[in-house]
């Protein structure tokens, strides 16, 4: 099983808009067609938007350390919920 972890940051200024939202469908997208099942991500726990962002496209939590969350996301579940969402 391939994963790949990802790391993305944003400006205040742009958060709320579905930015995340938007690049995580896109990032779902290109995993599928490349043979990708999930997506390990880390959230700081003081982000609790995104946590919840990944929880909404199907991600479970599968860590916690030293204040940071870590979530698996399976790429085909998170389409299907982006699907649902749309």
């Amino acid at each position: 099983m391939e994963i790949v972890h990802t790391r993305c940051c944003g400006l205040d200024a742009y958060q709320g808009r579905g930015l995340g939202r938007m690049l995580l469908k896109l990032l779902a997208s290109f995993a599928v067609v490349r043979g990708v099942e999930c997506f390990d991500a880390t959230v700081l726990g003081e982000n609790p938007p995104m946590r919840s962002l990944l929880r909404s496209f199907g991600a479970r939590q599968v860590g916690y350390d030293m204040g940071a969350y870590m979530y698996r996301l399976q790429v085909l579940f998170a389409l299907d919920e982006a699907r649902l969402a749309a």
